[in-house]
């Protein structure tokens, strides 16, 4: 890789600065060269060197794109985007042109990808995706939202959205509706236009509030402490509550195992959630596994303190960090 290239134009063979090597071999270099695409020319030094030669035509073919995002839109454009689509161009003072995100979109992702959006905002996102879809791709995406409050003030306030959720999700459909419209003049174009908006559930547990008890909800307050977990709650809820709440990531591997017909999950091979049932055999099946913590429904010890004061005391000797909810 460090060969000479000869230059067609003054027979000069170019070889690499010292230290380094041409990223290309001989065979591929013959085939740039009689292609013209390489090209000969000089440094600040005045040292000739040899660069690939790329057309304006080919930018994006190959994995190279503009570094300057021109002609992408504009606030004042993303705002007439949601002035046809909501009728209103002041819900939002800054929206992102579709146009951007599209061009963004198209650099960074395949056809069958899967689009996070953290901050959903006027739901830019969502329409580039639907929209760059119509290449062909399945690309899917998922938006999140905070159902943050719409100033009463505001434009999105008086035309009934009480919060920005409210008004991606509309925007969302909206899309949807337009590209069906035109789909159906293109009776070629098949598109997966798929949306489910989604609300964020309220915990499986109950919460106790000590310091808030009071001669009317001392019954309810009591019960929360002695049952914890919510009627309608089941139980892979309740364990990826639970392995969010003790720092893990949803991502993180997950495996559940059996003991004596009980499921129990290991995260990271260092924390076990224990929800089903608890016994002696349990207890000691569990500390042989040697992790690092343990959670464990109380309501699984049903009362029986010896069992749950040994369990507590063994896996203290154990060196492991024992907790109950």
């Amino acid at each position: 890789m460090k060969y000479g290239v000869l230059n067609p134009i003054t027979n000069e063979n170019i070889y690499p600065p010292i230290g380094k090597r041409w990223t290309i071999g001989e065979k591929t270099k013959d085939e740039y060269l009689s292609q013209n695409l390489l090209e000969f020319t000089k440094d600040k030094s005045g040292q000739t060197i040899v660069k690939f030669k790329k057309y304006l035509t080919e930018i994006g073919v190959n994995g190279a794109y503009l570094n300057l995002l021109l002609e992408r839109g504009s606030v004042e454009f993303a705002k007439d985007e949601l002035e046809l689509l909501l009728s209103n161009r002041e819900y939002f003072d800054t929206p992102k042109p579709t146009l951007l995100i599209k061009r963004l979109l198209e650099i960074a992702t395949r056809t069958e990808d899967v689009v996070m959006d953290f901050f959903a905002g006027s739901g830019t996102t969502a329409q580039a995706v639907l929209e760059l879809n119509t290449d062909g791709g399945n690309r899917k995406f998922i938006l999140v939202q905070l159902p943050e409050l719409c100033d009463e003030k505001s434009e999105a306030y008086k035309a009934g959205y009480k919060t920005i959720a409210e008004i991606s999700k509309e925007r969302i459909r909206r899309v949807i509706k337009k590209i069906e419209k035109e789909k159906a003049t293109q009776k070629e174009l098949t598109i997966d236009n798929g949306f489910k908006a989604f609300k964020l559930v309220s915990s499986n547990f109950k919460i106790w509030r000590g310091n808030d008890i009071t001669e009317q909800n001392l019954v309810t307050q009591l019960d929360a402490f002695a049952n914890p977990v919510k009627e309608q709650s089941n139980t892979q809820n309740m364990l990826y509550e639970l392995i969010l709440k003790a720092g893990y990531l949803l991502t993180d591997k997950i495996e559940i195992r059996k003991i004596d017909d009980a499921e129990f999950a290991i995260v990271k091979d260092e924390l076990i959630v224990v929800l089903e049932k608890v016994n002696e055999k349990i207890i000691e099946k569990i500390i042989a596994q040697k992790p690092l913590k343990v959670l464990c429904l109380d309501n699984l010890f049903a009362g029986n303190d010896k069992l749950k004061t040994n369990t507590v005391l063994q896996m203290r000797d154990a060196d492991i960090e024992f907790k109950t909810i």
